[in-house]
């Protein structure tokens, strides 16, 4: 086994960077970010779920397009905020005729849904202390927008890819579970490692650093398995609960929230782990060519406590008994 597959099994250092990525995600609000990003995503989930299943409806036909996708959302969220999704695409397709209304509205909905991944990269920028450079302005502001709609696109993309892989899937489980009972197994397992790779995917690209992919993969898993966790507990909490009913016809769109914020809240922590291991284990990260590391006054404006004072709680831990010294110090790079 190479050195850093035994790095990346290895528990001491996945205790570490656990400890340390809680560290960091208390110091950078990463809850007020999470928020941040789930209010965004319920905006940009009209668009992203109408236009997807506009384009696997001309692919596939309007009844399987929509099952498959509404598949996909229990996947995702649960049973529970599939009824949501379903009204989403029941209600939010255009209604007009007008060539130019439908190009506008379509222009509409993908300014919309590239909101989101805006706010993340945002976001994932304040975990690795970056920032854009001063002076891009409007040049800034429009390249973003370009590459949350090539995010966009990858979406849409994938859940092509995912259509078809259910559709596979679901045939392989009828014809394999008659033969061999732990098929199921295997099947969780394929999602599980898709979703790792869809993490890793983001914790890679998104941020304006220039991230190694072998620091990406345990911040990944760990991300992939609280959320196939956290997915189960959602939906048993549900079952026992009447947190849908208390909130009458806006019941499924609080839930599919509340799943949005939890998966947002884990999506950080995950991106915390990353950094935390780029930094324990290699020379200071570089940022992209459009982008600096964070100025003291824009880490005042963030909320984010000035480097210095974070060296000095550091060394203070340190000076204490059972500190650990090991704890990363950020700012250095």
């Amino acid at each position: 086994m190479s050195s850093h597959g035994k790095r990346l099994l290895s528990g001491r250092v996945t205790g570490r960077v656990l400890k340390g990525a809680l560290y960091e995600w208390n110091e950078d609000k990463a809850p007020r970010m999470a928020a941040a990003i789930a209010f965004y995503a319920v905006f940009s989930l009209t668009p992203i779920v109408v236009i997807a299943f506009k384009v696997a409806e001309r692919r596939f036909g309007s009844e399987v397009a929509l099952r498959e996708i509404l598949a996909q959302a229990a996947f995702l969220i649960g049973q529970e905020g599939v009824a949501a999704v379903e009204l989403l695409i029941k209600h939010g397709q255009p209604r007009t005729t007008s060539l130019l209304d439908a190009v506008l509205g379509i222009g509409a909905m993908i300014f919309a849904a590239t909101g989101v991944f805006t706010e993340l990269k945002d976001s994932l920028n304040t975990i690795w202390e970056v920032q854009p450079k001063p002076g891009l302005g409007l040049m800034q502001m429009v390249r973003d927008r370009f590459f949350a709609f090539a995010m966009v696109l990858v979406i849409w993309f994938l859940m092509l890819i995912s259509l078809v892989m259910s559709a596979a899937m679901a045939a392989a489980t009828r014809v394999a579970t008659s033969y061999w009972s732990g098929f199921s197994v295997f099947e969780a397992a394929v999602s599980l490692v898709f979703i790792t790779l869809l993490f890793a995917l983001i914790y890679r690209v998104v941020p304006d650093v220039k991230v190694a992919w072998r620091d990406v993969w345990r911040g990944a898993l760990v991300t992939a398995g609280l959320f196939v966790v956290g997915k189960s507990l959602f939906g048993l909490y549900l079952g026992h609960s009447s947190l849908g009913n208390s909130y009458g016809a806006a019941g499924s769109l609080v839930i599919a929230m509340l799943w949005t914020y939890y998966s947002c809240l884990i999506l950080l922590f995950g991106a915390e782990m990353t950094q935390v291991e780029a930094r324990l284990h290699h020379a200071p990260l570089e940022p992209t060519h459009d982008a600096v590391h964070v100025t003291e006054h824009a880490r005042a404006q963030q909320g984010i406590p000035r480097t210095e004072d974070i060296k000095e709680a550091v060394r203070e831990e340190a000076k204490t008994p059972g500190g650990d010294k090991q704890e990363p110090q950020r700012g250095d790079s």
